[in-house]
């Protein structure tokens, strides 16, 4: 087995389906290409109503610039070492063009997900495929369901109507990204010095369906009070512990731990965080026994959330 062919395979059990070079600023090509102005925050001092809300959403969660080790036997049996780095990003940006307590209308213009890998020693060129989502650029209307989660549907399309079976596998995702992000609050009502744990379901909101049989804890505090783009907002603390699994489309597991702390900024008058902050590590590894591969990826995680206001 030659060095390339070994690289291949192990980068294999790495693979996820992948989306734009991360190098872009994710923000502003979204808008230079949708041909509309980014969203205006509202003028000072004036708070928006939830029965006009419309924003811009940008939400990046993954882990960036990662070390990457790797350990195989080569063709004379001998011991090798390799080093590298790897980025694993989920990235979503969006336009909601009204958001009601019942239903919203979204036009999603992207979501994808990014790998990069890069192994020097190695005689291939570096890894940087990208892959978007079948929903990038459609308008969404979702409808809040009696248990308090979405469900997302094609505009323009009946919900009795079926879609093709990807897109309908990714609206079924998405459904769990925004059924997550309500599972962070018990009562819209919040108040300093409360605390408590949200199900680990609510990872999905970052992560969609890239990580599975996933357990650990996710602890959340009412901090403080403080504005965001003119808005009276409470800020809570974020801690995340969890682990899980990640597998390619060949069905090769990576095993994922990942530790972060960071801050929500919540409007409780437009039931909306406009601002979430999280760094932490993470660590990544997985075997490939026929091959004597070895490899562990540690490096930091980093999660972010903007929602812009817009008149």
């Amino acid at each position: 087995m030659n060095y390339s062919t070994l690289v291949a395979l192990s980068l294999g059990s790495l693979l996820i389906s992948c989306s734009k070079d991360p190098s872009s600023n994710s923000d502003k090509n979204a808008s230079a290409s949708s041909g509309e102005p980014a969203g205006s925050t509202a003028p000072p001092g004036e708070e928006v109503s939830v029965s006009s809300l419309a924003y811009q959403e940008a939400v990046r969660a993954g882990f960036e610039d990662m070390v990457l080790k790797m350990s195989f036997l080569d063709e004379n049996q001998e011991r090798q070492e390799w080093t590298g780095a790897l980025t694993l990003v989920k990235d979503r940006f969006a336009t909601v063009e009204h958001a009601g307590r019942l239903q919203k209308t979204t036009h999603l213009r992207n979501w994808s997900d990014i790998h990069i890998a890069n192994i020097p020693e190695a005689s291939t060129e570096p890894a940087n495929r990208t892959q978007a989502s079948p929903l990038t650029g459609k308008r969404l209307i979702a409808d809040l369901m009696d248990s308090g989660g979405w469900k997302h549907r094609l505009e323009g399309v009946s919900a009795d109507r079926k879609a093709s079976a990807d897109v309908e596998r990714m609206l079924a995702e998405l459904d769990r990204v925004e059924s997550g992000a309500a599972l962070f609050y018990q009562d819209p009502k919040l108040t300093i010095g409360e605390s408590w744990q949200v199900p680990i379901e609510g990872m999905a909101r970052w992560f969609g369906d890239s990580i599975t049989d996933i357990s650990g804890d996710i602890n959340v505090k009412v901090e403080r009070e403080d504005t965001m783009q003119e808005q009276s907002c409470v800020v809570l603390s974020v801690a995340l512990k969890v682990q899980g699994k990640m597998k390619d489309p060949d069905g090769q597991a990576l095993d994922v731990a990942m530790e972060g702390r960071g801050e929500i900024w919540r409007s409780e008058a437009l039931e909306q965080d406009l601002q979430v902050e999280i760094n932490g590590t993470a660590t990544l590894s997985a075997a490939v026994a026929t091959q004597e591969i070895k490899m562990i990826v540690n490096g930091p995680l980093k999660i972010t959330e903007r929602r812009t206001l817009r008149l």
